[in-house]
């Protein structure tokens, strides 16, 4: 296609770069779930709010191929001013010091990268709400639809739902079943940022669905309706009087006492129960009216994924119709469609609910062609379940097991032992640039709060001349075209004149003296603000620079591995050279730029502006004076007269320009001229 027999071979560097760009872009980047399309621009998705960021973009030309594949206008690509990790932009404060609820999980790289304890807090309530075990399905498709069964049953009873998804593309497809199944719902994602407000608003109440990445409500509680639990229970007690009535047995498993206590306050409404009769059925079953309960309490219940309590409830003694079990859930109940790689961020979304000590529900529902199940092996599993049983039972399975749950945390901690590991990593090398940014930065400052920069621009001098001399020791006319370059000066007699070291005090003398000299016919003051402008111009165009080239050189020492070299010292090596280089480039530039300074340019700018102030000042006078007589004139056709003004009179005044009237006839020409220069220079 590119008519080459060797890409690497027979391209350049930033063909070569391009093409890999092209290939990452178009396999790598899926739309909806790494980025989205809005409004004609690519906008990144953060992975872990799941909000866009419009001011952010993929740097080395990625973001370019992005828009190509995307066909939206390509954009210029942005130049990187300044870099840092957030580890080290974290360690520049003296203290540091954090309060979280999902820190637990991460506490080694608290440890290790930061140097702080995380330290876990007790809840001032117990905590209520349900955690329940992962169930496991064999695709997708089977997952979404046993997500759409669950919030029918619980949609009746009117339970509020937080359904969860991983990506924008995600949450659209789970919307799609939910409106093939005629369940109102709302979708929150980064294309509807705008509406999260009234979202959030209507969250918490009665009969809501809501389908969201991870940008659901974070940093904000969502407040359950007044009287919700009220209007479940009575829905429960509803909703079992009426399968009841079809004869069909009920079996109801309950999780906490709050909703126990619930229930039963209802129970006793819809069937005419008295205390006595709920402490009959703890004790022994109660038989009233073809009315047959049961209360069996968990007396080992040790974790909140443990039942409190099941109820059973029938209409006959006898009889064994239809047996319906069912979990009674209250509050909100959050149902995540597949687990995420690190188990801090399944916990924040767990927190949803149970914000203000209220009941709550939480559970995953997991695929086995899921991103987090495929990069851990479990396709493997998939296959082998495929050869095993029918297709029916597939879509039946549904596997419910604290193995399966323990073997996906597993999974987890695998994958984010790899992202500390790549952080680590990348913090390690940024160690390396980190040592050389504060130096660069603390000159920068310097420069900034108006320092005195004279000490250290003869330090550079100083530093320039013998680098120089060594650098040219044994090539005088490659030395003498380096110092006319940097200076515009000849000093081929000077070599022929004085040795290495004599030559080397006499250019450091000469140097210094021609700086002297320009800062006297400059000025001082004059010269500081020069001075502060061309380090500034310089430190900053080649501090970009370099950090380019030090960005490419971190993936070009990965291939070191291969030749079983230490990627990381190979770096440290290279970065040193560079820096040395960087310093040279910013020491020869700044004293080249001030070396060739022109003291005549600011006192021709002076000059000038006196003849541009003089020609104006002599045509304003002239349309003055024609303004003036044209006064004059019409003064003489009116036959009213004003009064006699002091002279200059202003007459308009708009958007900072005034027309002033002159007496002509009392007012000499220099007098003109100062009204003038006040009223322009006003």
């Amino acid at each position: 296609m590119l008519w080459v027999e060797n890409l690497y071979r027979d391209l350049g560097y930033e063909e070569i770069h391009h093409i890999e760009n092209a290939i990452k872009a178009k396999a790598c980047y899926e739309r909806d779930k790494d980025y989205l399309v809005h409004n004609g621009e690519v906008l990144i998705i953060d992975e872990n709010t799941g909000r866009a960021m419009p001011w952010r973009r993929y740097s080395e030309g990625l973001h370019q191929s992005i828009e190509a594949k995307e066909q939206v206008e390509i954009q210029r690509e942005s130049e990187t001013v300044a870099t840092i990790t957030y580890q080290n932009f974290l360690k520049l404060y003296k203290k540091l010091s954090w309060m979280t609820g999902t820190a637990s999980t991460e506490w080694e790289e608290f440890e290790k990268i930061y140097g702080v304890w995380v330290i876990v807090i007790p809840t001032n309530k117990n905590i209520i709400r349900v955690d329940k075990q992962d169930k496991v399905f064999f695709d997708q498709n089977i997952k979404f639809n046993h997500v759409v069964d669950t919030v029918k049953f619980y949609h009746k009873i009117w339970l509020p739902f937080l359904l969860w998804t991983s990506s924008v593309y995600t949450s659209e497809i789970l919307s799609k079943y939910l409106q093939k199944a005629w369940l109102q719902h709302s979708v929150l994602n980064a294309k509807y940022h705008e509406m999260e407000a009234k979202i959030i608003l209507n969250a918490g109440k009665s009969w809501s669905i809501i389908v969201a990445t991870n940008m659901a409500w974070r940093w904000t509680d969502i407040k359950l309706e007044d009287w919700l639990f009220e209007k479940i229970s009575a829905n429960y007690a509803k909703w079992i009087k009426k399968e009841l009535a079809n004869d069909k047995w009920l079996s109801l498993v309950i999780y906490s006492k709050f909703e126990f206590n619930k229930i039963m306050e209802w129970l006793k409404n819809e069937f005419s129960l008295t205390d006595d009769d709920i402490i009959w059925a703890e004790k022994k079953e109660l038989i009233k009216d073809n009315f047959y309960m049961e209360i069996k309490f968990n007396k080992r219940k040790k974790t909140r994924g443990k039942a409190y309590c099941e109820i059973i409830i029938k209409t006959s003694k006898d009889q064994e119709p239809e047996l319906i079990e069912k979990n009674i859930h209250m509050g909100l109940y959050v149902l995540a469609s597949e687990k995420h790689e690190s188990r801090r961020i399944d916990n924040q979304l767990r927190w949803r609910s149970w914000r203000q000590w209220d009941p709550g529900i939480t559970q995953f529902y997991v695929a086995l062609d899921d991103g987090l199940m495929i990069k851990s092996w479990w396709l493997v599993t998939k296959t082998l379940a495929w050869k095993l049983y029918p297709k029916k039972e597939l879509e039946k399975m549904a596997i419910e097991n604290k193995m399966i749950t323990n073997s996906i945390e597993r999974a987890q901690r695998q994958m984010e032992a790899m992202s500390f590991s790549m952080r680590k990593n990348l913090f390690e090398y940024d160690n390396v640039l980190n040592k050389q940014r504060q130096f660069i930065y603390s000159l920068r400052d310097k420069l900034l709060e108006n320092e005195d920069m004279e000490e250290i621009i003869k330090q550079y001098i100083q530093d320039l001349v013998i680098n120089t001399i060594k650098k040219y020791s044994y090539d005088n006319e490659a030395l003498v075209n380096y110092l006319k370059e940097i200076s515009w000066i000849d000093f081929s007699e000077e070599l022929k004149k004085y040795r290495s070291k004599d030559l080397r005090d006499y250019l450091i003398l000469k140097f210094k003296e021609i700086y002297d000299e320009k800062k006297q016919q400059i000025g001082e003051d004059k010269m500081k603000e020069v001075q502060k402008y061309i380090m500034l111009e310089t430190l900053d165009k080649n501090w970009m620079k370099h950090i380019d080239e030090m960005m490419y050189l971190r993936d070009k020492v990965s291939m070191y591995g291969y030749a079983q070299i230490d990627p990381l010292l190979q770096y440290k090596k290279e970065a040193f050279e560079k820096y040395q280089i960087l310093m040279w480039s910013l020491k020869s530039q700044i004293v080249s730029e001030l070396l060739k300074l022109d003291p005549e340019q600011f006192s021709v700018k002076t000059e000038t502006l006196h003849i541009w102030w003089e020609n104006e000042t002599i045509d304003l006078i002239e349309k003055l004076k024609q303004a003036w007589e044209l006064a004059q004139w019409m003064e003489v056709k009116t036959s009213k007269k004003e009064p006699k003004q002091k002279w200059p009179k202003v007459i308009e005044k708009n958007n900072d320009f005034e027309v002033i009237e002159m007496d002509d006839g009392n007012a000499n020409n220099q007098e003109v001229d100062d009204i003038i220069k006040k009223m322009l220079w006003k």
